[in-house]
């Protein structure tokens, strides 16, 4: 029986599986993750939100050596190449033909059900979207952090001091240490920054008096 399209599961290299019976239907989930808020006198709101991870699950069954079906791809081989890519976290490429479809996955869980009678075996194999995450280098964010400044771990909000004052920049100072310090995260040095003429994070001079909001 001819397929209508070709859906393949590949990794890097050379191992692949093409499955010879595509399942009855294949649906490619593919979220926005809006978030719902409850505002005063406004209700439900839906702020946008981001692109969630594309999700899929292949139901269909491998043919055994006697099926009709079968072309070559023997059970065995399918299965272990399964198991070796949930083992190892191996990163795949989920192919489909028509309408094309091509992103990077992980496989997430894989089900097998054996019927009394048949030899065939079949199969329910859920995949992932695979996003890397990029992590900054100290070199792309030189000024925001001292790599020998020791107030770099967040503080408790008990411990952190009282804002509303000022610093004297010294030559271990960085709008990123003191965001840790009063604010607990790092990721809060811009508003330093605006509080200071949007002063540039990598220009501070040794003396300066900086004001914390």
């Amino acid at each position: 029986m001819a397929k209508t399209r070709t859906i393949l599961i590949k990794e890097s290299g050379r191992k692949k599986i093409e499955l010879t019976v595509n399942p009855a239907e294949c649906t490619i989930t593919d979220p926005v993750e809006h978030i719902r808020e409850n505002v005063d006198q406004m209700g439900q709101v839906n702020i946008p939100g981001k692109r969630g991870l594309k999700e899929v699950t292949i139901s269909t069954f491998l043919p055994d050596r006697s099926s009709p079906f079968y072309d070559g791809e023997t059970i065995k081989s399918a299965l272990k190449l399964i198991e070796r890519w949930k083992k190892k976290a191996t990163k795949v490429r989920i192919i489909i033909s028509d309408p094309k479809v091509n992103f990077k996955a992980m496989i997430d869980s894989d089900s097998v059900t054996l019927k009394e009678g048949q030899k065939d075996v079949y199969i329910s194999w859920k995949f992932t979207e695979y996003k890397s995450l990029s992590v900054p280098t100290v070199e792309s964010i030189q000024g925001l952090i001292n790599v020998s400044d020791p107030v770099l771990l967040p503080r408790t909000e008990e411990a952190a001091p009282a804002t509303g004052g000022t610093e004297t920049v010294n030559s271990k100072t960085t709008l990123w240490s003191l965001a840790v310090k009063y604010y607990g995260d790092g990721n809060q040095w811009t508003k330093i920054s605006a509080a200071n003429g949007n002063i540039d994070p990598k220009k501070l001079q040794e003396g300066m008096v900086l004001t914390i909001p």
